[in-house]
């Protein structure tokens, strides 16, 4: 299956439980999958960058706040 595919249901799975305070470590973990699935299809295919919507670069800004938290 597709990386990109993969990495939509996440990006869905992780929308739909941003809705829940207690599904704290669920959000991390589909952030997580959802970056390594993109990043999967970009080593795969630098062509698939273009095919990421340009909300990309707030998305992984908050991805990285969020690992950052962690800390």
């Amino acid at each position: 299956m597709n990386p990109l595919h993969l990495a939509a249901w996440a990006a869905a799975l992780l929308m739909s439980s941003s809705l829940f305070a207690h599904t704290v470590a669920l959000r991390l973990l589909l952030l997580l999958a959802g970056l390594g699935l993109v990043a999967v299809a970009i080593a795969r295919d630098r062509r698939s960058l273009r095919l990421l919507p340009p909300l990309w670069i707030p998305l992984a800004l908050w991805a990285a706040w969020s690992i950052a938290s962690l800390a």
